[in-house]
């Protein structure tokens, strides 16, 4: 057997191919073994760890590696359990999602779920209320990471404000008590650019209130959802017309929004604002007229030139990024065909 082959240049960049094709994955494709020359590299991804995640471990040399009983090999495989081991327990956590039955939150709590880290549904239904503190002190027991998917009742001013001043009150007081390492809230994009707006405001109060609280933190601000779009039909509709305003619109598609959140939820927190959006801008009215074409529906787009959004003024940028942002990967159109 030649146990002394070196490792190719093409076998190097193979690996960093491979590498790129998860979003979770390794720092770096690194030996973690060194026996009669081998080099064992163990490759994770591990986008779903529990349910789908698969590995590879290449062992330089295995075209003439042929006697499965050499206990050289049995060692070989033993140590590099021991480090895919070792690797899933520092992975798996303990995550609070509060709102984890609301929209966002039902898609992001089976998600990581379904990778294998122990998921608290932060909901009145399960003995948890950020307005009366309620449960909290028990779910955040153990918990590494706080992800912050509620919303208020009502959009009305004064019960938005209401609902995330206390809200952040009890879940930051009780955070800080419990030593949680990331807090992760989600927001939306425009909240600083339409502080006339009193849900915006109250929105606005909840990322200060984490991004001054000294927890370590991550606000994702997201533009709407394609699934909003149904609202606005709702909502601005009269009749046959749907009256829509030219204003610049980039939706984003809800499994665009769960892939992030839990991305963003188990990197080391950022500290800082991100965005995220669609990856189709353009006015508002195409949108809604594009969606009523393909699903047959009998409406007529009205447009006009009023810079609102349901019955709200905007700047007419207000609703997409005003710098750089992550890009969703699912697109309006084939969002439509298979809603």
């Amino acid at each position: 057997m030649d146990w002394q082959r070196n490792i190719t240049e093409e076998e190097r960049r193979k690996f960093r191919d491979l590498r790129r094709q998860s979003i979770f994955c390794l720092p770096d494709l690194v030996p973690v073994y060194f026996l009669d020359d081998i080099i064992v590299l163990i490759y994770l991804n591990v986008d779903c760890l529990k349910s789908e995640y698969w590995m590879v471990i290449v062992i330089y040399s295995m075209p003439y590696f042929v006697n499965k009983q050499d206990s050289r090999f049995a060692f070989i495989v033993e140590v590099c359990f021991y480090f895919i081991k070792s690797y899933l327990n520092n992975l798996i956590m303990k995550i609070l999602v509060i709102g984890g039955t609301g929209l966002v939150g039902k898609g992001v709590s089976k998600k990581l779920e379904s990778m294998g880290n122990e998921v608290i549904i932060g909901a009145s239904s399960s003995g948890i209320n950020i307005l009366t503190g309620e449960g909290l002190t028990q779910a955040l027991t153990g918990t590494e990471v706080v992800i912050d998917l509620s919303n208020s009742q009502s959009p009305d001013d004064q019960i938005a404000l209401d609902f995330f001043r206390t809200g952040s009150k009890n879940l930051i007081g009780a955070e800080k008590l419990a030593h949680i390492k990331h807090h992760l809230v989600l927001s939306i994009v425009g909240t600083d650019r339409a502080q006339h707006i009193g849900y915006l405001q109250a929105k606005k109060y909840q990322e200060d209130a984490v991004i001054e609280s000294g927890i370590p933190y991550t606000v994702i601000r997201s533009t709407q959802f394609h699934e909003h779009v149904s609202t606005i039909i709702a909502v601005q509709g009269e009749g046959r017309n749907v009256h829509v305003s030219t204003i610049d619109y980039q939706p984003i598609a809800l499994q665009d929004v769960v892939d992030y959140v839990v991305m963003f939820a188990l990197e080391q927190p950022k500290n800082k604002i991100v965005e995220i959006a669609g990856p189709d801008c353009g006015l508002m009215n195409n949108f809604v007229e594009n969606y009523l074409k393909v699903k047959g529906e009998d409406k007529v787009v009205v447009s006009n030139q009023d810079d609102k959004y349901m019955f709200y003024s905007m700047p007419k940028s207000g609703l997409v990024p005003s710098g750089d942002f992550y890009p969703g990967k699912i697109r309006f159109d084939d969002w439509i065909k298979n809603s």
